[in-house]
């Protein structure tokens, strides 16, 4: 990642031929904070308040971001992500939980992106 410079260099029997070359590398690179959401206790047949969960782009370009998907009995009440996240930006997703029947439950937040998928 980053700018890169380098000569090519031409030798042939009239002379000796060269040209600059550069480029810069570009990575989107993507992060989920926080890594866990813990709801607590639950009412069965109720709805939590929603919890955030932001995923950032620190990398210097854009990174495609598909629909996230979520394990029930937890949801994806809302969202900003679109279908694409900027370099040095970020997005949320609100999470709830609405269990259906008693006992602990656990689940996946599974994001989709052009640099492989976020959990």
């Amino acid at each position: 990642m980053g700018a890169q410079a380098g000569t090519l260099t031409a030798s042939t029997a009239g002379g000796t031929y060269t040209a600059s070359l550069s480029g810069t590398g570009l990575l989107a690179v993507l992060g989920a904070s926080p890594s866990s959401v813990a709801f607590g206790n639950q009412t069965v047949g109720s709805t939590s308040a929603a919890k955030t969960v932001t995923l950032t782009n620190t990398g210097n370009t854009s990174a495609t971001v598909s629909a996230a998907t979520v394990t029930a009995p937890f949801n994806i009440a809302s969202t900003t992500c679109g279908a694409s996240l900027a370099a040095s930006s970020n997005c949320t997703y609100s999470l709830t939980y609405s269990p259906a029947s008693m006992g602990g439950n656990s689940g996946s937040l599974s994001i989709p992106t052009g640099v492989g998928t976020q959990a």
